[in-house]
């Protein structure tokens, strides 16, 4: 059976609203919750399913009345966060080796403490390749990250800031006791800025975050909701990443296909209807992993201003002119959207909060 409709045009052709293309669309509009619950009666009651090969665990999602209360390993975290973006880098097992142990040793206010001359000496490599390792992590979200003291932290900020200020730069580096105490006047006299400037300087420092990780307690919840996709900016680049905990993983049962080809499961108009099923049910789940992937890549793509600068420089996207950018009638969109998170630097964001109404 081929999975070829296009729901962008299911509400106006409502004669094509088989039970196949109501099952499709209901998938799409489940959250992540509702759809492992669903794929988990599916796999109860259709043998020709099974879950895939290092599946999650579905069933932990669905076992209680507060899944993520009473399974907070399983919600973003700090460590979580930053090995993701760690496997990302794809690095030599050594060079990982030494970025994992450093992640380990980074606190929950996203300090790096261990002492970089101790690591090497447990680790077995020179310091210098585990200085290399931590300016990869540096560069992490959230910004911040992984510094050894608050001058390292609010330095890598200003860093990576699209227009870097030299001036904030030598006020952190030089002069963040002077900051501490407001001591303008001094930081005036011996740099030669104006007291005026100094202040704007001030403003922008203390606009910083001092403790990078403390949004993302230890085995705790970030939020409620489970992140369907990270955000990440790599390199200046957007990337856009599936959270393998928020997409069920299942295929057709090995077992069934031997059982039916050697004969041990009969021939019947229930085999073939399982089959179908089960062939259906995973073309839909692809189905909705696309779109959610297109939309936040899409979003990413019109919103880069906001992944880079943060909520100042959130702007709304018009829905409809969006639904026609992706190809998806806005009814379509509209159950797309619900339930449906994203992961960023800057928090959790449904991705429907990203949009107004024409």
């Amino acid at each position: 059976m081929e999975f070829t409709v296009d729901l962008g045009k299911v509400r106006s052709q409502k004669l094509l609203l088989t039970p196949q293309l109501k099952q499709a669309i209901e998938i799409l509009e489940m959250d992540s919750r509702e759809l492992f619950q669903y794929v988990i009666d599916q796999l109860d009651t259709n043998p020709a399913l099974e879950e895939a090969a290092d599946p999650v665990d579905l069933r932990q999602y669905t076992e209680t009345a507060d899944p993520v209360a009473e399974q907070p390993e399983k919600v973003l975290t700090l460590k979580q966060h930053l090995l993701v973006q760690l496997d990302a880098l794809c690095l030599d097992r050594k060079s990982y080796a030494i970025g994992e142990y450093l992640i380990d040793n980074t606190d929950s206010n996203g300090y790096m403490k261990a002492d970089t001359a101790e690591a090497a000496a447990h680790l077995g490599v020179p310091e210098s390749k585990v200085l290399e390792v931590l300016e990869k992590l540096q560069s992490f979200e959230p910004p911040g990250i992984c510094a050894r003291n608050l001058g390292e932290c609010l330095l890598i900020q200003l860093r990576q800031l699209d227009r870097r200020d030299r001036d904030a730069e030598i006020i952190v580096e030089y002069f963040l006791d002077a900051v501490a105490c407001n001591d303008a006047a001094r930081i005036a006299e011996e740099t030669g800025l104006s007291v005026a400037r100094v202040y704007e300087l001030f403003r922008k420092i203390r606009g910083l975050e001092p403790k990078p990780g403390r949004n993302y307690r230890c085995n705790e919840p970030v939020s409620r909701a489970l992140p369907d996709v990270f955000v990440r900016d790599i390199g200046g680049e957007l990337l856009v990443v599936y959270n393998p905990e928020a997409f069920p993983s299942i295929c057709i049962s090995e077992n069934f296909i031997s059982g039916l080809y050697g004969n041990c499961i009969p021939a019947s108009g229930h085999v073939n209807e399982w089959l179908s099923s089960a062939v259906w049910l995973i073309k839909c789940l692809e189905q909705r992993e696309d779109i959610i992937f297109t939309i936040t890549s899409e979003i990413c793509e019109l919103r880069r201003e906001f992944f880079r600068k943060g909520p100042a420089a959130f702007r709304h996207i018009n829905k409809k002119a969006f639904a026609s950018r992706v190809r998806l009638h806005e009814s379509i969109l509209d159950k797309a959207l619900a339930g449906k998170y994203l992961q960023c630097r800057w928090g959790l964001y449904e991705l429907r909060s990203f949009f107004k109404e024409a």
